[in-house]
């Protein structure tokens, strides 16, 4: 899941790099390229589009992560709980196990 998030993170860094690269608002000093500025606008028109969309499935996955882990959280304190249950069971298993033992040994000398 950390993967995840840092690898998302990472791709809408670069989609944010590339964005102020082209939107003339955002830098200063103009750049030498071959592209017209029409071409410019509509990748920067796209590029805007892909990183809105990347940033709500961030936030969704963002989302979905913290929900696994709240649920493991829960199922962390579950299993907890099952093995002191589980250890109660062997221990009163073990309790009657000694008692059989006891009354067939008793059994058998009377």
């Amino acid at each position: 899941a950390r993967l995840a998030r840092d690898t998302t993170t990472i791709d809408l860094a670069v989609l944010q790099s590339r964005i102020r690269q082209l939107d003339p608002a955002s830098t200063a000093t103009p750049r030498p390229t071959q592209k017209s500025t029409s071409t410019e606008k509509t990748e920067l028109k796209q590029l805007k589009a892909t990183t809105a969309r990347m940033e709500t499935e961030v936030e969704s996955v963002l989302s979905q992560i913290d929900n696994l882990e709240s649920k493991i959280e829960v199922l962390d304190k579950e299993n907890l709980q099952l093995r002191r249950d589980n250890i109660e069971l062997r221990e009163e298993l073990d309790d009657l196990k000694r008692s059989v033992a006891l009354l067939d040994a008793l059994s058998q000398v009377g």
